[in-house]
């Protein structure tokens, strides 16, 4: 957990990571963006997706500390 958050939401990985909502929904679709994964559940046609803060993070070379202050600024 980051910031006390379990997950960060797409909007703002889109934000931290300068690429587009559907980008990264895409990308996580496709295991083609390794932060987290993307699934449809049983009965529904609606896709759920889960960014991890903590890979997130490594992903893009910033510490925990570091990921949740830039969160913060985005999420204001």
């Amino acid at each position: 957990m980051i910031g006390g958050k379990e997950r960060v939401s797409v909007q703002t990985a889109a934000a931290i990571l300068g690429l587009s909502q559907l980008t990264v929904q895409e990308s996580l679709k496709v295991k083609a963006l390794p932060i987290g994964g993307a699934w449809v559940n049983s009965g529904s046609t609606c896709w759920t997706y889960h960014i991890s803060p903590h890979l997130l993070a490594q992903y893009i070379g910033a510490t925990d500390k570091e990921l949740s202050e830039r969160i913060k600024q985005i999420e204001k």
